[in-house]
């Protein structure tokens, strides 16, 4: 009697650690995988503006613009699947137009395999193609990247960031990769100031063909893309802004220890309404055509990147309007170390026509010499790496 006793108190525990509640019990308590990862880039600016009737200025300043620290955790699914989510800061420009000194710039969770990848939260908007070497993302942003419509802010962040739902379709066998996206841009009010509450406003849809970065020897083109945005900007009404872009990039060389690389893009945008050039806003709604382009020179020594030196440059022609700028950027980086370098760039940009009196300037000279360090770590990896989690930031100072 007393064995039957044990054997029905043991089938009773059986049935309990095995119920639905104690198994989701012990999946929360499953580590994820932990990945962190940042990048200190700081810089002593020197800046010379010249216009025509007005007294030249000089500014000279630190900068630790664009440092960021992000966070990644992150688990294997029932369907061998991956989810996650990733948290990020990052310290904006000085003269953004935030009230804390830090801004955080990715939130979002994200679910990915082999053929597909989710991402819901905020993020970097998909408003580019290609990636242009200079030392940070927004030096050539009005040039490189689809403007937000809906801010009249000088804040480089609210063009860069905003809510997305973002689906990737990949097949890997032609490196072909599908995104589409709803976009929830950050909206300002005439002053400049961001609006408590906005609505879904944007979407777009890229095409492109993206060779992986450990085969990017293996051919002469490693990227090539089209892509389509739409903003519903509301200028006269229902208006919608829509802008259209193309680019990829090239390997002029096939060495890897001395690597030559070619790229550009060209965007062009529909601009809303009749706009001017006086305002943040008034310029990111008017019709405009920009270019970019740059070659990348890569020296490595026992395929150790050593030093690495670029020259990009870029034009900009407002359609409608009498205005046009261009800008020249020559850069260097220097590696000291494993994740630790020596930075120095030049910028020359010029205005011409309602653009220059607009801005006040027609010539701009931007001197940078500064260091960068960058580092990522990983613990409990039992999922396998699919890309750095420095790979969500800029991608030039690495």
């Amino acid at each position: 009697m007393r064995r039957w006793a044990f054997v029905i108190l043991g089938a009773l525990a059986t049935s309990v650690l095995a119920s639905p509640a104690s198994a989701r019990d012990v999946g929360a308590n499953v580590v994820p995988r932990i990945t962190i990862g940042g990048r200190l880039i700081s810089t002593l600016n020197a800046t010379w503006l010249q216009g025509d009737g007005r007294d030249d200025d000089d500014l000279y300043d630190v900068s630790i613009a664009d440092t960021s620290i992000l966070a990644r955790f992150d688990r294997r699914l029932f369907d061998r699947s991956v989810g996650g989510a990733v948290v990020g800061l990052e310290f904006p420009d000085p003269d953004a137009d935030f009230t804390d000194s830090v801004f955080y710039h990715r939130v979002f969770a994200f679910l990915w395999d082999r053929s597909y990848q989710v991402e819901l939260g905020r993020t970097k908007l998909r408003n580019f193609l290609v990636e242009f070497p200079t030392l940070r993302d927004d030096d050539l942003l009005r040039f490189t990247e689809i403007l937000n419509g809906f801010s009249n802010s000088n804040t480089e962040e609210y063009h860069q960031f905003g809510n997305h739902l973002a689906l990737d379709l990949f097949w890997p066998r032609r490196f072909l990769q599908l995104t589409g996206y709803l976009a929830q841009r950050v909206e300002t009010d005439a002053a400049g100031e961001m609006k408590e509450e906005f609505d879904l406003n944007s979407g777009g849809l890229f095409l492109q063909r993206t060779v992986p970065g450990p085969l990017k020897f293996s051919s002469r083109l490693r990227q090539l893309g089209v892509g389509w945005d739409a903003q519903k900007v509301d200028v006269d009404g229902d208006t919608w802004k829509h802008a259209f872009v193309a680019g990829g990039v090239v390997n002029l060389t096939m060495d890897p220890l001395d690597h030559w690389e070619a790229m550009a893009q060209v965007i062009y945008d529909t601009g809303a309404g009749d706009r001017d050039l006086t305002t943040d806003q008034g310029r990111a709604l008017a019709e405009s055509v920009a270019m970019a382009a740059a070659v990348n020179y890569r020296h490595s020594t026992f395929q150790v990147l050593r030093w690495k030196a670029s020259l990009t440059a870029a034009y900009k022609d407002y359609r409608d309007e009498d205005g046009a700028e261009w800008s020249v950027v020559p850069t260097f980086q220097y590696r000291l170390g494993d994740g630790m370098g020596l930075l120095a760039q030049y910028q020359y940009t010029r205005r011409s026509g309602d653009l220059a009196t607009a801005v006040g300037f027609d010539q701009e000279h931007t001197v940078q010499i500064g260091l960068t360090f960058d580092f990522e770590t990983t613990f409990n990896d039992y999922i396998g790496e699919r890309q750095s989690i420095l790979n969500m930031e800029h991608g030039y100072v690495r």
